[in-house]
């Protein structure tokens, strides 16, 4: 047998780096029907340095002269000789909501989703949304299965893809403070990120079992996991952790949440819109919504301060 072209030399080392997963995350996002992005650059919101984001997957409309979107925000991971767990802990009916603070959301996009009502958790559309709800159990951390010390890229893959989605929702507010965030609304687009992790192993969750008194390990296809260490300003952000062998049979339940996101939007823009034009508050109470709980952000908006 030859020595091994150098095309093929090629071949191996790019697959040993991960590389064929975001090419085929980003084709099955196509396949899918979302407009889909490779290789962009967003500013990372702490150091301020330019990082790379693996895939992104989007949906759009239009409302008026304003752009709604929804960004899925794909982080690729492989992963192959060390599958992935992920810690979790079980939830009640009334914690499977995600609230409306637990989004990662343009200043914009959260007036707007602010004015279609009080919050996530009185949203019927949201409250059924496959993206906005989940089963009876949540993550809360993990670990890459037989890695010792400091070798585990658990932390920080969720970490990065949870700076780099707070760096899209900055571009998107023009990350210049108020005024920059006005003409935003005006002319930007309105954008809500949801933070994915695609990875080329197995999955499992592990959970605490009352009855057993033991921890009971289970193979699951994904999982939704909070993380608290984005920003400083809600409790946690939600990201979801998928496998990638079930990537296709996830992906309708994105497109689905994403669409009953921007409809959400959309109404949301449009009682934003005629709040703005009165600089108040009122237009929300003619729809019934109790505005006493409004935050002082939001009332600065609506005002153009």
């Amino acid at each position: 047998m030859g020595e091994a072209s150098l095309e093929d030399k090629i071949g191996k080392w790019l697959h040993r780096q991960g590389y064929p997963l975001e090419f085929a995350v980003a084709a099955a996002l196509k396949r899918a029907g979302l407009l889909t992005i490779q290789g962009m650059h967003v500013a990372d919101p702490e150091s301020g340095k330019p990082r790379e984001t693996d895939v992104l997957g989007l949906r759009e409309r239009k409302h008026g002269a304003l752009k709604l979107q929804v960004v899925a925000n794909i982080e690729c991971k492989s992963s192959r000789k060390h599958p992935w767990l992920i810690f979790t802990h079980r939830t009640s009916k009334a914690d499977r909501v995600l609230p409306r603070a637990a989004m990662l959301a343009s200043r914009p996009a959260e007036a707007a989703l602010f004015c279609h009502g009080e919050g996530f958790s009185t949203d019927r559309v949201l409250q059924y949304s496959p993206m906005l709800t989940f089963g009876p159990r949540l993550g809360f951390g993990g670990r890459q299965a037989f890695f010792d010390g400091n070798q585990d890229q658990f932390y920080g893959a969720i970490r990065g893809v949870m700076s780099s989605s707070a760096g899209w929702v900055n571009s998107s507010n023009g990350n210049e403070g108020a005024q920059a965030e006005s003409k935003a609304l005006i002319k930007g687009p309105l954008t809500v990120v949801v933070p994915v992790m695609v990875v080329d192993c197995e999955l499992f969750s592990a959970t605490w079992c009352e009855d057993s008194e033991q921890v009971r390990i289970e193979r699951e296809q994904w999982l939704p996991i909070r993380w608290s260490g984005a920003r400083d300003d809600a409790l946690f952000r939600m990201a979801w952790v998928v496998e990638a062998g079930a990537l296709d049979e996830w992906l309708p339940h994105l497109i689905n949440g994403m669409d009953d996101i921007l409809a959400t939007l959309s109404i949301g823009t449009e009682r934003l819109l005629q709040c703005r034009g009165r600089r108040s508050l009122g237009p929300l109470r003619s729809h019934g919504l109790d505005t006493k709980g409004a935050p002082a952000w939001l009332k600065r908006f609506i005002a153009h301060e």
